[in-house]
C-alpha cells in the first residue's frame, strides 16, 4: 500500500475528487486518500482509487492511480489464476512535479491541465482535463501572464492499428498562451503547434516567439538550419470578465485554416475554426451557468493524408479513431478522449447549462447538455476526400445528424475524513455517431488516402445512457509542520 501511495494518482474525471495539488496551501501538508465507487450500468462495475500529494509554497508533487474492472481496457498480466489481475487494470492518472517561485511555476509529469479560461467549451486545452506528459512554464505579474506548455502526444508507441501497422508515429504540441490584465478583465492570444516524426521540438518550448513563425522559419527549404518539416499551427484568442463577485464571462476562439472566399484566384478552402463563449451567475440559490460553442466540419484534423508519419499532425493525442486490445480487438477511442481541446470535436453545435449548490450540507454538481453533430473524423483529413472539398465552409453537410441530449449530476457529503457521493449519468442520443468505414454510404465520389482510419458518422441507432455510481473517499493528513 506505501509502494501504491509513492508511486501513482487518482482517478481524473469531470466531477471526481482529484486534488488539484497546484493551488498551495500556507504549511507544509502531506495527504493520502483512497476510495472506491460503483458503477450500475447494465452490469455492475467497480472502480478503486488511491492518491498521495504533497504541498508546500514552493514545491508539490502527487501520485496515484485506480484500477478499473469496466473492461475498456486489456486486463494487467499477473501470475494468478486466468493469468490476469482478477480481470483489472491500472491507470497511471496523475504523477508529477511542480515547482514555484515569485509569479513563476513550472509543472513536470503526467498531469491533468487545464485552459485559460473556466469554461466546459474551452477550445485548446479540453475541460475533461485529461492527464498527458507535459511540460508547463507560465509567469504571472499584476499586468500580464504568459505561458508555455509542451504535451507529449505519443512517444515509442506500439500500438498497432491498419492505419499504423508500425505504431503510432512519434507526435507533440506545444500551446502558448500571452494575456494581459486590465482591473477584472482579461484578454490574449494562443497559438499552438503540433507536429509528427518527434515527440518534442526544445525551440517551440523555450522560446517566447509564437509558434507560427517558428514554424514558418524552421520548416522552410533553402536554408542550412531548415527542418523541412510539414507541421501544423493553430491560432485564437480567449477573453473573461468578471465584473463583479457574482458574475464570470468568458469567450474563446480557435483558427485552424480560413480563406479569403476565393478571392484574387485565391482557394475558397473550408474554413476551419471554433467559438465558444458563456457565463456563470452566483446566486443565494447557487451558481448557475450557460454555455454555448460551434465547431466547423475539418477543425482539429489535419490538412493531408501522406503514407508516411509528415502530415499526422491532427490536434489530438492518438491519430486513429481505434486501438488494438491485446487479444487483437479492434475497440473505439472516443472523441473526448483524443481531443486535445473542445471535447466535442468537430462539425457539432452544442449548447450546456450547468449548477453548483449546497442544500442541508450536500454539495451538488450537475449539467445538462445538448449536442448536434455530423461526422466527425479526426484520423483523415478531409473524411471522404484527398483535397478539400469546395466551395466554401462546411457544417452538417450529410444526410443524419446525431442529436444528444445528456444529464450528468453528483451529490456529496463529507463526514470528517469521509465523502460520500452518488454519481448520475443519463442522456439519449438519436442516430447516434458510431465507427464506419471511410467509404462513402451515401455514394459521394470518394478517393480516401487514409481509407483504413474509420469516422465517426451519424448511424441509425438510437443509444441510450443510464449509469449510477455509488462511492466513498477518505483522506488522511498524513502530517503538517508549519513553516519556519
Amino acid at each position: 500500500m506505501l509502494f501504491l501511495c509513492i508511486c501513482v494518482t487518482a482517478y481524473a474525471q469531470e466531477y471526481s475528487f482529484t486534488p488539484d495539488f497546484t493551488i498551495a496551501t500556507k504549511t507544509d501538508e502531506f495527504g493520502v486518500a483512497g476510495g472506491f465507487e460503483l458503477v450500475l450500468s447494465g452490469e455492475v462495475t467497480s472502480w478503486e482509487f488511491i492518491d498521495f500529494s504533497f504541498t508546500s509554497e514552493h514545491f508539490g508533487f502527487v501520485a496515484a492511480t485506480s484500477l478499473h474492472q469496466d473492461d475498456e481496457y486489456s486486463p494487467d498480466l499477473a501470475h494468478l489464476p486466468g493469468g490476469t489481475l482478477f480481470n483489472s487494470y491500472f491507470i497511471m492518472d496523475q504523477g508529477g512535479l511542480v515547482f514555484k517561485a515569485t509569479g513563476m511555476e513550472l509543472q513536470l509529469g503526467r498531469l491533468e491541465h487545464h485552459d485559460v479560461i473556466d469554461s466546459p467549451y474551452t477550445l485548446f486545452i479540453s475541460s475533461k482535463r485529461n492527464p498527458a506528459i507535459l511540460a508547463n512554464f507560465r509567469y504571472e505579474n499584476d499586468f500580464a501572464f504568459y505561458e508555455t506548455r509542451w504535451l507529449e502526444l505519443n512517444s515509442d508507441s506500439a500500438v498497432s492499428t491498419d492505419a499504423f501497422p508500425s505504431g503510432f508515429p512519434d507526435r507533440g504540441a506545444n500551446i502558448k498562451t500571452y494575456g494581459i490584465k486590465l482591473g477584472n478583465m482579461r484578454f490574449g492570444f494562443q497559438d499552438a503547434a503540433v507536429y509528427a516524426g518527434k515527440s518534442f521540438d526544445l525551440e517551440y518550448f523555450v522560446s517566447p516567439m509564437p509558434n507560427y513563425l517558428i514554424q514558418y522559419v524552421k520548416g522552410t527549404a533553402g536554408r542550412p538550419w531548415s527542418t523541412g518539416a510539414n507541421e501544423n499551427d493553430v491560432m485564437g484568442a480567449f477573453w473573461d470578465w468578471k465584473p463583479t463577485d457574482e458574475l464570470y464571462l468568458d469567450a474563446q476562439v480557435f483558427i485552424d485554416d480560413v480563406s479569403i472566399f476565393g478571392l484574387f484566384d485565391s482557394p475558397d478552402n473550408p474554413w476551419k475554426a471554433a467559438y465558444s463563449f458563456g457565463g456563470k451567475l452566483e446566486t443565494d440559490y447557487g451558481i448557475f451557468g450557460f454555455h454555448h460553442a460551434l465547431a466547423t466540419k475539418y477543425v482539429f484534423s489535419r490538412t493531408r493524408d501522406a503514407s508516411d508519419s509528415d502530415y499526422e499532425y491532427s490536434y489530438t493525442y492518438y491519430p486513429d479513431t481505434r486501438f488494438k486490445l491485446a487479444d487483437g480487438t479492434l475497440m473505439p477511442i472516443s472523441i473526448e478522449d483524443t481531443m486535445i481541446g473542445y471535447y466535442n470535436g468537430e462539425n457539432n453545435i452544442a449548447f450546456r447549462l450547468d449548477y453548483e449548490g449546497s442544500w442541508s450540507g450536500i454539495d451538488i454538481v450537475s449539467n445538462l447538455e445538448f449536442v448536434l453533430s455530423g461526422p466527425k473524423s479526426p484520423a483523415n483529413a478531409w473524411h471522404e476526400y484527398t483535397h478539400y472539398p469546395e466551395p466554401g465552409t462546411k457544417l452538417f453537410d450529410y444526410s443524419k445528424l446525431e442529436k444528444k441530449l445528456m444529464l450528468e449530476a453528483q451529490a456529496s457529503r463529507r463526514f470528517g475524513g469521509w465523502l460520500a457521493f452518488v454519481n448520475l449519468r443519463a442522456g439519449i442520443a438519436f442516430n447516434a455517431l458510431e465507427l464506419q468505414d471511410p467509404a462513402s454510404p451515401e455514394g459521394l465520389t470518394t478517393d480516401s488516402v487514409n481509407d483504413t482510419a474509420w469516422i465517426w458518422r451519424p448511424g441509425d441507432e438510437t443509444d441510450y445512457t443510464l449509469s449510477l455510481g455509488l462511492g466513498v473517499r477518505y483522506d488522511i493528513p498524513v502530517m503538517k509542520t508549519l513553516r519556519k
